[in-house]
């Protein structure tokens, strides 16, 4: 699915750069005014496309789960995209009005996976504006499309403490992440390490149940970033490891073994 749309994507900006491209003789006589029409139609029926595809990426998510304690052991299973760190992180927060007050920025885990915190943007880009945290039970839900719905207000962000990772910026109208308080952002750019610290997959997605972590979507044996098998662990079959800045997740021993035992079996 990714690979179709990065493609689409290409085949935009190599059109908008070049319209001239794909001209066939025919279209060689076309005035300019019609090249451009066309370029536009093009673009817009690209775009629909993309639009399509990543709606449908967005219904589910698939990944064999890894758990031979389990009868059925190694079954597939489908995640609802709403229930993810990344069907939550960066989309829109509204409140029952309709009044969009921003972004999700980012969701701040403890130690056992259960999430304590939901970082908000007051920007329609992340990285940018008033970043406050509140209590993550305040999300009273998430929509089909991936918005959140929260009870909040323009003022209340406005009021509220801005939100910092340094733990040093503590004051009245600062509040840090806790000392046993991990950043779900950080955590999907971690790997998943073996009990040598080796890597042997990538974080792709956390999935969350009633507040609490339950799940790591795992990807493997990819090519450029791309490809390769996904899978899905049990969240409290790991553990969090730091690396520096960066933050991993090391597998158990008996869960090394069945993992290492899963991948030689999708290789075969």
């Amino acid at each position: 699915m990714k690979r179709h749309i990065l493609a689409k994507v290409s085949i935009i900006a190599i059109l908008a750069a070049s319209p001239s491209f794909a001209q066939t003789n025919a279209a060689q006589n076309m005035s300019e005014q019609q090249k451009l029409d066309k370029l536009s139609d093009d673009t817009k029926s690209a775009i629909a496309e993309i639009k399509s595809d990543a709606a449908v990426a967005y219904e589910k998510i698939k990944a064999q789960y890894i758990d031979n304690a389990s009868p059925e052991k190694n079954r597939l299973i489908t995640i609802d995209p709403r229930t993810t760190a990344n069907g939550i992180i960066g989309h829109p927060v509204y409140n029952e009005k309709k009044e969009k007050l921003g972004k999700v920025a980012d969701i701040i885990v403890d130690q056992s996976g259960k999430a304590t915190m939901i970082v908000v943007s007051d920007s329609s880009f992340v990285a940018m504006g008033k970043h406050a945290a509140f209590d993550y039970a305040s999300i009273t839900r998430v929509e089909t499309d991936g918005d959140v719905i929260m009870p909040l207000t323009d003022d209340i962000i406005a009021n509220a403490a801005t939100f910092s990772y340094d733990r040093d910026e503590s004051g009245d109208k600062v509040r840090v992440i806790p000392d046993n308080g991990y950043s779900v952002n950080t955590l999907l750019k971690g790997r998943l390490l073996n009990s040598k610290n080796e890597p042997v997959a990538d974080i792709e997605n956390i999935s969350f149940k009633s507040g609490q972590a339950s799940q790591l979507v795992i990807g493997f044996d990819k090519t450029l970033g791309f490809g390769g098998d996904r899978a899905a662990l049990a969240y409290n079959a790991t553990s969090i490891v730091r690396n520096g800045y960066a933050l991993d997740f090391q597998l158990s021993p008996a869960k090394e073994v069945e993992f290492m035992a899963f991948k030689a079996a999708m290789t075969q």
